[in-house]
């Protein structure tokens, strides 16, 4: 709601108050006690009034809702290894799936455990979401650097394929792995989607941690090479999970329960390799994102440093 007020400039507060001093007192007008604080209660009105406008716009910068931006990517990884850990004991304490590597989408293909894993696996999604818009702002608040346009342009790039990759992963959670083939399908399209989009992600995010290294705070050469070597791995595990995986099912003897692929079965080897590939390429997403928190948190505090400078400077222009 936006406070209306009336904007009063100290020349016309100069002559109304040697205007009111200069006329007769009326007698309905009350008396001098009762108008003398006419003008000092507009001017707060104002100062209110802008004050208000100030801190509307800009709420959700406001420092007390930046504190747990850098905790995006520790959160993002609480979230995913709790759903992974809780998911495994339901699924192997029921009989869901056999206990050694399935595959994470077996772990949501039963219920109780589906439906827990969907919901954290969409809280997982939206953090994402968040964690590559912040970065994304990292790179566009603060790099004043050499081929600035070409960077920028490369930076919104990138954040609109990560933002990509995070709305399939919530489609992935919204279509869990089940017996139904048309929803397994859907669901096995969307999460080598969102894995392939992500990696591509990271390759370009590496890219730019290069260029900007020293240009920004808190980017260091020994950053942008872990996040090379996230990135070259998790690229590795995806291509190796993809290619194994659908071999692996293709020796799977007919009429055999693929969750309780065991030894001897026909592309258990395979099958293994997938899933070792599978868990990897989740760990090196969690390893890649937990590289984020030095510069978030280098961000957020200049973010505060600039919110209290406006707000004290607007106050001052008041």
């Amino acid at each position: 709601m936006e406070v209306e007020y009336q904007a009063i400039t100290v020349g016309e507060e100069n002559q109304n108050t040697q205007a009111s001093a200069d006329e007769p007192r009326d007698k309905n007008r009350g008396s001098p006690e009762e108008t003398s604080d006419v003008v000092p209660r507009v001017s707060l009105e104002r100062r209110v009034g802008v004050h208000q406008k100030i801190c509307c716009w800009k709420c959700l910068t406001s420092e007390y809702f930046l504190f747990g931006i850098p905790a995006l990517p520790i959160t993002f990884a609480v979230l995913i290894l709790l759903a992974l850990i809780i998911n495994y004991a339901i699924a192997v304490s029921l009989g869901h799936v056999a206990p050694f590597l399935p595959y994470v989408s077996w772990l949501a293909s039963n219920s109780p455990e589906e439906y827990i894993f969907d919901f954290m696996m969409s809280l997982v999604a939206i953090n994402v979401a968040f964690i590559i818009y912040f970065k994304f702002k990292v790179i566009a608040d603060n790099y004043k650097g050499p081929h600035l346009v070409i960077l920028l342009i490369l930076n919104k790039t990138c954040a609109w394929i990560g933002f990509l990759g995070s709305l399939l992963f919530l489609l992935s959670a919204t279509f869990p792995y089940v017996y139904e083939k048309r929803i397994a399908k859907v669901h096995s399209i969307a999460s080598i989607s969102a894995f392939s989009l992500l990696c591509l992600y990271f390759i370009i995010e590496t890219v730019l941690s290069f260029k900007i290294q020293y240009q920004v705070r808190r980017v260091t050469l020994c950053i942008s090479v872990a996040r090379a070597v996230f990135a070259v791995l998790a690229s590795i595990c995806l291509i190796v999970a993809a290619t194994t995986g659908k071999l692996a099912y293709k020796l799977l003897e007919k009429g055999k329960d693929e969750k309780q692929w065991k030894a001897g079965d026909g592309g258990y080897e395979l099958h293994v390799t997938a899933a070792i590939c599978e868990w990897s390429l989740v760990f090196l997403m969690v390893a890649f994102f937990l590289t984020y928190i030095s510069e978030l948190d280098s961000h957020v505090t200049e973010m505060k440093v600039s919110y209290r400078h406006s707000n004290l400077a607007s106050l001052e222009e008041v």
